[in-house]
């Protein structure tokens, strides 16, 4: 478990030729049986991937592709970490006031409506929701 949650936390920091490689890897463990079978795993890794997505602007791109990977071969997996990231926006914008985690999870989400992981509509209908849920505060 622990090498798992290293790789999530590390990617990207190898030489640009092994990072498709390790890309690869990630994906491949992270749909393994040892993770999928486990809910605690599943969770464990989840909260990782988050507070990753939270703290290294510079990996959004790689952890959206991972998320995008993942949901070729397990969506429902891939749909509970982007509820995890809808819900991490929600508590870094509204509770935290943290603006720059709320922008890491917004390029995420963002990203997984280019590769059309989510809807347009969905990702409009999420912006008008923090637009009204902000005014009410």
């Amino acid at each position: 478990m622990d090498k798992l949650k290293l790789m999530i936390i590390r990617i990207g920091d190898e030489k640009r030729e092994c990072r498709d490689d390790h890309l690869q890897k990630l994906k491949t463990q992270l749909n393994s049986a040892f993770v999928m079978k486990d809910k605690n795993n599943r969770q464990t890794l989840v909260e990782v991937l988050i507070t990753c997505i939270k703290c290294m602007p510079h990996k959004v791109n790689l952890y959206s592709f991972i998320m995008a990977a993942i949901s070729v071969e397990d969506f429902e997996f891939a749909q509970e970490i982007t509820v995890k990231v809808v819900e991490c926006l929600n508590e870094c914008l509204t509770k935290d006031g943290d603006v720059f985690a709320s922008k890491n999870c917004m390029r995420i989400l963002g990203n997984l409506v280019q590769i059309v992981l989510i809807s347009s509509e969905a990702f409009c209908q999420l912006l008008l929701q923090i637009v009204e849920d902000y005014s009410k505060l």
